[in-house]
């Protein structure tokens, strides 16, 4: 069974696209973007949600990089704090300044931090600009003496606190502008579809990628069409031995591989690191500040920022050998960021105050050997097989000129017209209503109508973020956003059932373990 809001014709489309996207997160999203605003004709594919893997988990933040300083990167750095002003200005619904403290333990390091950040911000736009002549001016870095900084972040630890540097970055909500991304696609003619996975590449006599086979991975859609009875939208091994009915075979100039840490293609040249966060109620959020510690004791960043009335604190920066599609932070990662934030918190958090937990597999560029903190966080380009161009690597703050760099190559493989890029000026609206951690019964027909949720996952960890914020929270909610679900899509009440199961076995990766309770899997 199908409803109204799922439209399939762009995959029975026999006109070749100019570009294929695979992958719906930050750099599939953002070249789809890119592509569709030079006039190409482009489709998206994603086989999950949009940004339900690595794009989803970030740690909130549109910035710099500081750290990029001290390893020398600052080209990095100055693209990086261009995006950021371009984000501020187009996106300024998802994108938000925010103030970071950073306390010093000596005057070393004080002195330090003061000339870092002051280079910062002198690499920085002086202002953003918006489409509308909204002008938006970040505040300079400034030095703060041991009580001003006990001001502005009270719980710092005061025994040989010598002050502190304040400077400003921007904050974000990740998965609701990659929804947001996939709207602004198809209000400019492009086209994008969830739960489409790819299972197969197309050729020509040449061994050149002229297409891919799709197939239709539909939550909503019948038990066949989903692959069988016991189906989740994260249960791909399920799946892929029963591989539904339709595939459809769809052929483009060019295929861009935006897979990243599950790319096929490109293994040899990247290297997976795990990023673990944590999120602590309101009461252990300070004030408006957020907190940077630049170093811990094994050369790590540590951030704690407030986001949506909580205090989210991360991350983690692990080597990984396999992307996972729900990894799990582990007990060592929880025990990690409860040790080192516990300083800087008036509470001191326990793990059963841990009221959400996740993990993102970030693909990195390989190179030299050493710590994943160190690899650079740059994209790259890869002509994986003729026709097919791989991209990977790049962060969320930088996904505008990525997909720039990207959709050049690809048009040039592809043998289509040059046209120059236009996301640089495209404005990025919320028409999604706006809910974060609460929902209605008419905001979720909404998101199944307008922003193709199709699951209650959709609904409960992306449209809104409650999984993100409280898992607990976000169990108590599936039940009635299943039953809202099942009667927008015409399905009956063993769908809804079977929703809420399989919500509730998604929300226990999202509790730290010892936190779970048998009500939470029923």
């Amino acid at each position: 069974m199908t409803d109204p809001y799922r439209d399939l014709r762009p995959l029975e489309d026999r006109e070749p696209w100019d570009i294929l996207v695979v992958g719906g997160g930050a750099n599939g999203l953002g070249a789809a973007m890119d592509a569709v605003s030079r006039g190409y004709r482009t489709l998206l594919v994603e086989r999950g949600d949009f940004a339900s893997g690595t794009s989803s988990r970030s740690t909130k933040l549109i910035h710099g990089g500081v750290r990029y300083l001290e390893q020398g990167r600052l080209s990095l750095v100055r693209e990086s704090l261009r995006e950021r002003a371009t984000l501020l200005a187009n996106a300024p619904d998802f994108v938000q300044p925010v103030r970071f403290v950073v306390p010093a333990y000596s005057r070393w390091e004080r002195a330090k931090l003061r000339l870092g950040l002051r280079l910062y911000d002198r690499l920085a736009p002086l202002h953003s600009r918006s489409a509308d002549g909204i002008v938006t001016s970040l505040p300079p870095s400034r030095t703060l003496t041991p009580r001003e900084a006990l001001d502005v972040w009270p719980a710092l630890m005061e025994d040989g606190l010598c002050g502190a540097v304040t400077f400003s970055d921007a904050q974000f909500d990740d998965a609701r502008l990659a929804i947001a991304l996939a709207r602004r696609v198809r209000s400019l003619g492009g086209c994008v579809l969830n739960y489409a996975e790819v299972v197969g590449l197309e050729s020509d006599r040449t061994g050149r990628i002229i297409g891919v086979h799709v197939v239709d991975r539909d939550p909503a859609g019948s038990d066949s069409e989903r692959g069988g009875e016991g189906w989740a939208p994260t249960d791909y091994a399920a799946h892929r031995a029963n591989p539904g009915s339709h595939t459809y075979s769809i052929h483009a100039s060019v295929v861009i591989d935006a897979t990243g840490a599950f790319t096929p293609f490109a293994r040899e040249r990247v290297t997976l690191s795990r990023g673990s966060h944590i999120v602590l109620g309101p009461e252990f959020v300070p004030g408006d500040h957020a907190l940077l510690v630049p170093r811990t004791e094994d050369g790590r960043v540590l951030f704690a920022i407030p986001w949506y009335g909580r205090l989210l604190v991360g991350t983690t920066d692990i080597a990984e050998e396999a992307a996972d599609l729900e990894p799990r932070p582990s007990e060592a990662e929880l025990d990690y960021l409860l040790e080192h934030v516990r300083p800087f918190l008036g509470i001191r958090p326990a793990r059963a105050d841990i009221r959400s937990a996740w993990t993102g597999v970030r693909a990195l560029l390989s190179g030299a050997d050493g710590p994943t903190s160190r690899l650079s966080r740059e994209h790259g380009l890869l002509e994986t097989r003729a026709g097919l161009l791989s991209v990977i690597g790049g962060k969320w703050t930088t996904y505008r000129a990525t997909a720039e760099d990207v959709v050049n190559r690809a048009a040039a493989i592809g043998g289509l017209p040059f046209a120059p890029s236009r996301s640089a000026s495209i404005e990025i609206t919320d028409l999604g209503g706006g809910a974060v951690d609460s929902v209605s019964p008419d905001w979720v027909r909404h998101v199944a109508r307008e922003d193709s949720a199709r699951c209650v996952a959709d609904v409960l960890a992306r449209r809104s973020r409650l999984l993100f914020l409280d898992a607990r929270a976000a169990v108590d909610l599936s039940r009635d956003v299943a039953r809202i679900l099942a009667d927008e899509f015409g399905r009956d009440d063993s769908w809804a059932q079977h929703e809420v199961q399989m919500f509730a076995q998604l929300a226990l990766r999202y509790l730290p373990p010892g936190n779970e309770s048998s009500d939470d899997a029923s």
